[in-house]
């Protein structure tokens, strides 16, 4: 599967996981990089979005490949020195391949990287 195809399909299960599909949610312009966990519109230009259900259905018939992007709980600052730090439990898809800290709109260099391989081994 090429990385422009995986892109698409990442972008697709992004959106299936966020929230179900909002008829009333406008289409934006461009790529969203603001308002992360936004209701996702009915239609998006260059991929199909998916409702909850049909994620599911995917998901139960395993013919699919679920990416979670959401970004790692970040450490909380002056923690007293030798304190265990441990993050939060993730509630994520069941078999879901996380890539965290890949979801936003920009990347560095260094993590669309990551991501690119990411999505290469899962494909």
């Amino acid at each position: 599967m090429s990385w422009k195809r995986a892109a698409t399909i990442l972008a697709a299960f992004i959106l299936a996981t966020q929230a179900c599909a909002q008829g009333s949610v406008p289409e934006p312009e461009g790529y969203r990089t603001d308002d992360y966990r936004a209701p996702v519109p009915a239609t998006l230009a260059g991929v199909r979005v998916l409702t909850t259900a049909e994620a599911e259905t995917i998901w139960r018939a395993g013919t699919g490949v679920f990416i979670d992007v959401l970004p790692r709980a970040p450490k909380p600052q002056n923690l007293p020195a030798g304190t265990v730090w441990r993050d939060k439990p993730r509630l994520n898809i069941p078999g879901s391949i996380w890539l965290p800290d890949t979801g936003y709109g920009k990347l560095a260099k260094p993590t669309e990287d990551y991501l690119r391989r990411g999505l290469e081994r899962a494909s």
